[in-house]
């Protein structure tokens, strides 16, 4: 994006900053959001399947060396699996996230629009539009929510892979 060194334009490439630090938000909290999700069905489902084995007459009167073995850590896994996800209160991180998330998606677009499109609208305008943006960034940065640095180094990997690039943006579509 050529961008002309105009307040408008300085806003525009400010516009531009925050449409990347909010795609960069947006990624890394989906992904975060995406693994507690499956850690949360592994936390719900091993128990049934685990308790399952641990019950089952085949593996409890087995003669197999480790079979009793077995049966007791499936026993004790299926007890402190509920247990250890209470403690980690994931219920809780995820409802934390879904609008996180969301917001810094829809922040990213907005940018990235106000960005393209609307520089091109009178300064004050463009200006007036660009402040609602930051003021709605600033109240999702305020909920403080962290995600592990994993989770950002995939979405970056990601991002740089183009995952998260349109095709009309990289010239791949075709003419109609």
């Amino acid at each position: 994006m050529n961008i002309v060194a105009t307040k408008a334009g300085e806003l525009a490439k400010e516009a531009q900053r925050q449409f990347d630090n909010c795609l960069y938000s947006a990624a890394t909290f989906n992904l975060w959001l995406s693994t507690l999700r499956f850690i949360r069905v592994v936390m719900r489902g091993a128990p049934v399947v685990l308790g399952a084995l641990a019950s089952w007459s085949i593996l409890t009167s087995s003669d197999v060396p480790g079979a009793k073995t077995f049966v007791a850590v499936a026993a004790f896994l299926a007890g402190l699996l509920p247990a250890l996800e209470s403690a980690l209160k994931i219920d809780e991180a995820i409802a934390a996230l879904v609008p996180a998330a969301a917001e810094y998606t829809i922040l990213r677009d907005a940018f990235r629009k106000a960005a393209v499109v609307s520089s091109k609208k009178p300064f004050a305008d463009f200006e007036s539009e660009y402040q609602a943006l930051v003021d709605r960034h600033s109240q999702v940065r305020s909920l403080s929510l962290t995600a592990p640095w994993p989770m950002f180094s995939i979405a970056r990997w990601k991002i740089k892979k183009g995952d998260y690039s349109f095709d009309i943006d990289t010239n791949a579509v075709p003419e109609v």
